[in-house]
């Protein structure tokens, strides 16, 4: 189902029937009948999946997305976990939405499994998740010994006391559950828009030197494979950098950055274990985590959200991380400490310190720019310029300063001729003679790569989904 951000924003997203007394029984009924179905057909451990429903009202648009996610995400974590299903029913009554899965697993173990997911995220708070073992017996939380009862939404008493002693009104509770809603749907979006555009830069053909659907570049120790395991196993960390954002709003940048740098370092173990130790987006996943952290602490301080105010709450961000290079001197040198030694090339933190100032001023117009011309047109002329004055570390890595140079100018002098612009089969045949020379000199400009992720995902970000 689809849902659209302005739907969450406006009060109308909580409207709905309210069902009579007579259908909440009758649903009630119909559920109880439904599971010891499921039981006797499978006698194994049975998973209830609701809402938790405050109020009359238990079917709305917020109530839907609740319920999709819920079922998106444990979809996934059963996938994940190798949990076989029996069977899997989804009912849409007036009293709301349900759905009962039959699984092939210990019921404490998955009541264990769900309380811990219930806990993963703040959009699972507002979930319901059942555990029935063989005998139809719901397995409560304090029958695990190991997990406090749910706290409330709005304070960190006890929910049940709360709702015993009735310390807050059911419309504070419905604006706190939009909220929690709101953020979920932002950070969703985000890693969407995250991951689509690595697939942007992975699937663009032909470029120079680097990986993409026709041939490795100039790399022997990956292929396009590589990057799309990468990309999976880097998507779900977007999500969590946006609600980062979020969470933080009421810090400095600074101290925001400084809080997200352990998410990055989760993000890149996720991605090395998927590509068997292959640096394929590290680069990508600091300059994208950096941005999708920067879009919801925009978006909690209720300021514009635009490609020019993240690259500068980006450049706020990582102010003084220059100066890191000077604190390593008796660490192991990485290769980027090598190249700002001996070049004083900074890299992607030199990036990311002048607020993505070459994709914003470079390669983000030429998608403005042509209009006209496809997106696969647009993309390489864009990744063309980044080439043209991206001073790319991981170039000059493998050929030095000379190399840096010659790929610089060749991508100056493609973008002086006229016919790239007008002809897409010309373009395509000059990046694939650029791709060979590249191959045949082992150069490739990787940092580009990733600043052409970024490029696309400020694109879609403007014209996309703030619209």
């Amino acid at each position: 189902m689809e849902f659209l951000f302005s739907e969450f924003i406006s009060p109308n997203c909580l409207v709905g029937k309210k069902p009579s007394l007579m259908e909440v029984l009758n649903s009630r009924d119909k559920k109880q009948f439904l599971q010891q179905e499921c039981l006797k057909k499978h006698s194994c451990s049975l998973l209830s999946i609701s809402l938790i429903s405050p109020g009359g009202v238990k079917k709305n648009l917020l109530q839907e997305y609740l319920f999709f996610r819920a079922l998106e995400t444990i979809d996934s974590y059963l996938l994940k976990e190798k949990i076989t299903i029996n069977e899997r029913l989804i009912k849409d009554e007036e009293t709301g939405l349900y759905a009962l899965i039959s699984l092939e697993v210990d019921p404490m173990e998955l009541k264990l499994r769900m309380i811990k997911l219930e806990e993963s995220l703040p959009l699972a708070r507002l979930w319901d998740l059942d555990v029935l073992d063989k005998q139809g017996n719901i397995i409560s939380r304090k029958q695990t010994h190991q997990a406090e009862l749910r706290k409330c939404l709005l304070c960190d008493q006890k929910a049940k006391i709360c709702a015993r002693k009735r310390l807050h009104s059911l419309d504070e509770i419905n604006k706190r559950m939009q909220q929690i809603v709101v953020e979920d749907f932002l950070s969703q979006k985000v890693s969407e828009m995250a991951y689509r555009s690595m697939l942007e830069e992975i699937n663009l053909t032909p470029k120079p030197g680097l990986v993409d659907a026709e041939n490795s570049g100039s790399h022997r120790d990956m292929n396009r494979q590589t990057f799309l395991k990468s990309a999976e196993a880097i998507k779900p960390f977007w999500a969590s950098f946006t609600l980062m954002g979020i969470h933080n709003s009421h810090e400095s940048p600074e101290l925001v950055f400084k809080n997200i740098r352990s998410l990055g370092l989760q993000a890149e173990k996720a991605m090395f274990s998927a590509t068997s130790n292959i640096n394929t987006h590290k680069g990508t996943i600091f300059s994208l985590g950096l941005v999708a952290t920067a879009v919801g602490y925009l978006y909690k301080n209720q300021r514009k959200i635009n490609s020019d105010s993240i690259g500068e709450f980006v450049s706020n961000a990582t102010v003084g991380i220059l100066e890191e290079f000077y604190g390593m001197e008796d660490r192991e040198e990485s290769i980027g400490i090598q190249l700002f030694k001996k070049y004083h090339l900074t890299g992607a933190r030199g990036e990311a310190a002048e607020g993505f100032k070459t994709v914003r001023m470079n390669s983000l117009p030429v998608l403005y720019r042509y209009p006209r011309l496809n997106k696969e047109h647009r993309l390489l002329l864009a990744l063309l310029n980044l080439i043209s004055v991206n001073n790319d570390t991981n170039v000059v890595h493998r050929g030095g300063l000379e190399a840096l140079e010659w790929m610089k100018n060749y991508a100056q002098n493609l973008l002086q001729d006229p016919l790239i612009y007008k002809d897409s089969n010309f373009l395509e045949n000059q990046m694939k003679i650029f791709d060979k020379l590249c191959i045949d000199k082992n150069l490739s400009p990787g940092g580009s790569a990733d600043l052409l992720a970024l490029t696309w995902f400020f694109f879609e970000l403007e014209n996309n989904f703030l619209k």
